[in-house]
């Protein structure tokens, strides 16, 4: 027998931690552009950006919010991009699938690259103006 998919363990022990509920996701899930992301790892609990399209309606370019010095940055959406969902689950870069929640809740306790106080980063506050239906909390 030919095995034609080769499988690869991926640690996601944490992942129903960070994702306390999720109730609604993006149908299909997202292709992430993973040019500038230096880790193998795209840890869950972390925020997916968008670019709008202004010709077809919805959004045309999904990736991750930036990060700097382990923070995420809300200069994320200085590019056009803004904030639409969380990763559900932890994936490999090499293969950048992953389910976007739109509508659950996050252990912000546990994130991998936690949300920053000082004005360049960003804040819960911030996340909730864009993502109504998460509900950040610290467990």
């Amino acid at each position: 027998m030919v095995d034609l998919v080769k499988h690869e363990k991926i640690t996601q022990e944490n992942d129903h931690l960070v994702i306390t509920a999720c109730f609604e996701e993006l149908k299909g899930g997202v292709v992430l552009n993973v040019d500038n992301w230096k880790d193998e790892i795209i840890p869950a609990g972390h925020i997916v950006v968008a670019k709008k399209d202004t010709t077809l309606g919805g959004y045309k370019e999904y990736k991750l919010a930036r990060l700097e010095h382990d923070n995420l940055i809300s200069s994320a959406n200085g590019e056009g991009f803004t904030p639409i969902g969380i990763v559900k689950a932890t994936a490999l870069k090499k293969k950048p699938f992953v389910s976007v929640m739109i509508r659950g809740s996050v252990n912000t306790n546990l994130l991998k690259y936690k949300l920053g106080g000082d004005a360049n980063h960003l804040r819960v506050t911030e996340l909730v103006s864009y993502l109504p239906f998460i509900h950040f909390q610290d467990l």
